[in-house]
């Protein structure tokens, strides 16, 4: 079992998992399925749990969230509605509990691409990724209504001018940021300005946005890939959610962010969007969106931050100064050594 939490937070509480598996049981029977084996709670953090519910053939997954997180439970139903072949199949919902129970997915990417090294599913899902956020352009109002938060692009200058308010945040944890660092940071005001003007310029508009799309919240069955965890998902440009993709693609196959292998990702990515632009200024708006995803990556700790508990607060306080340190040096680096 992954296990982050100490032994008294609720996901651990005989009475709550009492609960749990009397609605996975209530649901699995209403399906008309059979459970055949011990339920699992194999993956526990501050903000979700999941356990994995062996049924007849195959397994199902009930997964909970936190409260202040529990629009993920409608957003995915609401995306699996519409996009059944690229996210978890919704098999039933608590919306007040903020339960979910889904099928199964199949392998996780991250597993198969550290492996054999092929990106060609990933490849193929890129595409239909575009098409499923450029499909939530005209419903934004709707994952909004659902508690989905909005970060919008022309904010991101007032979003870096919180964080540096809070100095002891960004002193925190082994990523600390030192005095010359938040010198810096403060100096790169006018610039973030700048870059998210011109971002919000373009003809691309805000859009669902996956805050944490790695390849281990990517998942593999008949070679579609499905795209799962949308507990980090908000409103702001679009092209932010090849940030983490790429770099834990990159991660996973030991490269650079400007592999030839990587890049190839971003131009299919791009492709999709040339409706809206020339590939060359997509390329230059994609860079743009490089640089300001990272500040926004923080704001989405700094804010989660501020509704976690002790010991939790303090545990990923490193984020904020991590992702702030990377845009530093993001920021100080030659444009080739940047996607």
């Amino acid at each position: 079992m992954r296990s982050e939490v100490e032994e008294n937070h609720q996901w651990k509480q005989p009475e709550w998992r009492s609960s749990a598996l009397d609605w996975i049981r209530r649901e699995v029977g209403r399906l008309g399925l059979n459970i055949t084996g011990e339920p699992e709670q194999f993956h526990i953090t501050d903000w979700s749990t999941v356990i994995r519910v062996p049924v007849d053939s195959e397994n199902v997954y009930f997964k909970a969230v936190k409260p202040e997180r529990r629009f993920e439970i409608e957003v995915t139903q609401l995306l699996s509605n519409h996009h059944p072949q690229q996210m978890p199949t919704v098999l039933a919902i608590h919306p007040q509990q903020a339960w979910m129970l889904t099928g199964d997915m199949g392998g996780q990417y991250r597993v198969m691409l550290r492996t054999t090294g092929d990106l060609t599913p990933l490849e193929r899902a890129l595409p239909i990724f575009a098409e499923i956020q450029m499909e939530s352009i005209p419903h934004l109002d709707d994952f909004v209504s659902l508690g989905v938060p909005q970060h919008l692009v022309p904010d991101i200058p007032n979003y870096l001018d919180e964080m540096l308010a809070d100095k002891s945040l960004l002193k925190s944890s082994e990523y600390a940021l030192s005095d010359e660092q938040i010198a810096q940071l403060s100096g790169f005001r006018p610039m973030v300005a700048d870059m998210a003007v011109d971002l919000a310029g373009s003809r691309i508009t805000h859009a669902i946005h996956h805050d944490d799309l790695h390849d281990a919240n990517l998942f593999i069955k008949d070679q579609q890939i499905c795209f799962s965890d949308w507990g980090d998902c908000t409103v702001t440009h679009p092209f932010f959610s090849l940030l983490i993709l790429m770099r834990s693609t990159s991660d996973s196959l030991k490269c650079r962010e400007n592999d030839p292998r990587i890049l190839k990702l971003r131009d299919i990515y791009l492709e999709q969007w040339l409706e809206y632009d020339l590939m060359d200024q997509l390329k230059i708006q994609f860079s743009t969106a490089w640089r300001l995803g990272m500040i926004n990556r923080a704001y989405s700790w700094f804010t989660d931050l501020k509704s976690y508990e002790e010991p939790y607060r303090t545990r990923y306080a490193y984020t904020v100064p991590g992702w702030l340190g990377d845009f530093i040096e993001t920021m100080q680096a030659p444009p080739e050594d940047n996607p």
